[in-house]
């Protein structure tokens, strides 16, 4: 037992000293750059390709720390995203929230006796139908035009609440 511990604080410490390696390469590269895998790789003595957990942890702890944003580029490494390419990031996350939540709510449409479920899961169940039947509502092709239209018209922020009045059915 004390062989797995040591063995797993050991792990720990790699990954920490290999993200903390990445991190300060990656504060180097200049915005719009590419740092290619090989150099991530070479950087830390291992083949970051297909294994990315490091240089997942690294470019994050940019974000968190310092506003520094990366954009995978396929089969290639990691780009520094100059403000347009941050942008451009919201498009793929709400593609991402829809399928999600689409998948969330097929999940939850397979329970089969939902009289047989606890009163608090029949409760979490109905929650979560509702959540993410909000989610791929307002993430749709639709949900999100309407949001940009009347952010267009107010050529300024939506507070959330609303955003969320705009779904609201008229007359509520």
């Amino acid at each position: 037992m004390a062989e797995k511990t040591a063995e797993k604080t050991a792990i720990t410490q790699d990954a920490a000293v290999d993200t903390l390696v990445l991190a300060a390469l990656l504060r180097a590269v200049g915005v719009g750059d590419t740092v290619t895998h090989k150099a991530l790789g070479e950087a830390i003595g291992r083949n970051v390709q297909g294994k990315a957990r490091y240089v997942v942890a690294a470019a994050r702890s940019m974000v968190l720390s310092e506003g520094i944003a990366f954009g995978a580029v396929s089969g290639v490494g990691l780009k520094r995203l100059d403000d347009r390419g941050k942008v451009d990031t919201a498009d793929d996350a709400i593609a991402r929230m829809r399928r999600q939540s689409r998948r969330a709510l097929r999940m939850l449409g397979t329970v089969e006796n939902f009289e047989g479920l606890a009163t608090e899961d029949q409760d979490r169940l109905n929650a979560g139908r509702c959540v993410f039947g909000a989610v791929a509502l307002m993430t749709g092709q639709k949900g999100v035009a309407k949001i940009a239209a009347k952010v267009a018209e107010k050529h300024a922020a939506l507070a959330v609440r609303q955003g969320i009045a705009l779904f609201a059915p008229e007359g509520d």
